[in-house]
């Protein structure tokens, strides 16, 4: 979540561009689950990245990259 501070500066500064949410899998943590519906549900005009099977054993996409990495 952004802060009121953060969301008015973004709002300022980048007022044509959208808000991206990524959130950690919400197929492994139920508190981002929680949090982006609750942010679906209040700022409908805010994107949010869907997590596809390919990402389905990774908690983040910190987890997945480091996998990969080497």
């Amino acid at each position: 979540y952004f802060t009121n501070y953060q969301s008015d500066l973004f709002n300022i500064h980048c007022p044509f561009m959208k808000k991206i949410w990524v959130f950690d899998n919400p197929k492994i943590d139920e508190t981002g689950r929680e949090r982006m519906i609750n942010l679906a549900m209040t700022n409908p005009d805010d994107l949010f990245f869907t997590w596809s099977d390919m990402f389905e054993n990774y908690k983040d996409l910190n987890d997945f990259c480091i996998k990969f990495k080497q």
